[in-house]
């Protein structure tokens, strides 16, 4: 898997006390490519993806719904996956969450 773009943050202003019975996450969409994807290829599709999520028509749109739209880098978004995995796994074993 090789990550591309974040797509969607949660809203400015959403209520405190409610965003902190969640784990903090991120909402959206987030892109990826497959493994083994070549290195050019992730390139320009992060490129042009960010061209249309940073342009001012996309931002004002998703403004206009309550998101904070942004993209990254496919490092970026890959220490950002690492980082949830790491949050999730560690909610399901405290939770014994088991699959049925």
């Amino acid at each position: 898997m090789h990550p591309l773009i974040g797509v969607l943050r949660p809203w400015p202003g959403y209520p405190q006390n409610r965003a902190r019975q969640i784990p903090r996450t991120l909402l959206g969409d987030l892109q990826v490519a497959p493994a083994g994807t070549p290195a050019a290829v992730v390139k320009k599709l992060n490129t042009s993806l960010c061209e249309i999520i940073d342009s001012s028509d996309v931002q004002a749109r998703f403004k206009n719904v309550g998101f904070e739209g942004f993209s990254s880098t496919p490092e970026e978004l890959a220490a950002f996956i690492k980082v949830q995995l790491g949050v999730w796994e560690k909610m399901v074993k405290d939770a014994d969450i088991k699959p049925n």
